[in-house]
């Protein structure tokens, strides 16, 4: 259960980033982002892979940052996955944290 959250928190965040760039932004939504959409969508993607890395710590022990970055792999592989076959399922993607989020605390 702790691996799935840890995926999940791990897809949002590089759905995020990928949609702080602008070709992916239009692609997903028809317009280009205004610069502070674009910068938002950015810390947003840093910042819950921060949260992702802490809450790896605190499920996993010691092992849990190496499990989360080993996690990256297929969640960054997933993103360019949408984005090569349609690019509109990328921002459902990257609300991947409401259920990593509510299914973290029955991972422990």
């Amino acid at each position: 259960m702790s691996t799935l959250c840890l995926f999940l928190l791990s897809l949002g965040s590089f759905a995020l980033l990928a949609l702080c760039q602008f070709g992916h932004y239009r692609s997903a939504f028809g317009r280009a982002p205004s610069e502070q959409r674009a910068a938002t969508l950015k810390y947003a993607g840093l910042l819950q892979l921060c949260i992702g890395a802490v809450a790896a710590i605190y499920l996993q022990g010691g092992y849990g940052i190496i499990l989360y970055i080993c996690l990256w792999i297929p969640a960054a592989f997933t993103v360019v996955m949408l984005l090569g076959k349609s690019a509109r399922l990328l921002p459902t993607a990257a609300v991947a944290i409401v259920p990593a989020l509510a299914l973290l605390p029955f991972a422990v």
